[in-house]
């Protein structure tokens, strides 16, 4: 399904868990989320997610420095995904971690549009399958890479493809 977001989430998560075959899109439409404990938004299941960033708007997702793992998956990122995810849109998404990564996929990370703002003390944005960038404005700061993939698995993945976008 499609879910509009907008408004403050103080100290919490959305957390995505739906059958593996379903499809989510979530609307970032003027939202501010951060966790005190734990990643803003956490795709535990789902065949895809696209997070939206709806046209004018500033959303805002961070972490305040310590993770506190709720499941099997080892949480240290302001959005996780534990399959594929995919960001558009043309609005503004900034993200905040304090401790850890800004964004995070265990699987397949697309970026096609928007206006990403990225400060993190671990990886900006990280995959393990590929991270591939058609466009976007990009200004990331981190401790660690600002692009990063990587899958110890498997040698023919951990990709990187960039296509377009600006990039500080």
């Amino acid at each position: 399904g499609t879910y509009i977001l907008s408004g403050t989430l103080d100290n919490g998560s959305i957390i995505v868990d739906v059958d593996k075959e379903d499809k989510v899109q979530l609307v970032l439409s003027g939202v501010t989320i951060n966790s005190d404990t734990f990643a803003a938004i956490y795709v535990r299941q789902a065949d895809k997610v696209f997070v939206t960033l709806d046209e004018g708007t500033e959303n805002i997702l961070s972490n305040s420095g310590t993770f506190s793992q709720i499941d099997d998956n080892e949480v240290d990122v302001a959005i996780f995904s534990k399959d594929d995810i995919t960001v558009n849109g043309k609005g503004t998404l900034k993200i905040y971690s304090a401790a850890g990564a800004g964004l995070s996929g265990k699987d397949e990370v697309t970026i096609t549009g928007g206006v990403i703002e990225i400060e993190a003390a671990k990886h900006a944005i990280r995959a393990k399958d590929s991270l591939a960038i058609a466009d976007g404005s990009f200004t990331l700061v981190s401790d660690n890479d600002g692009l990063h993939a990587e899958n110890g698995d498997d040698d023919s993945l951990g990709n990187i493809y960039i296509t377009g976008g600006d990039f500080n």
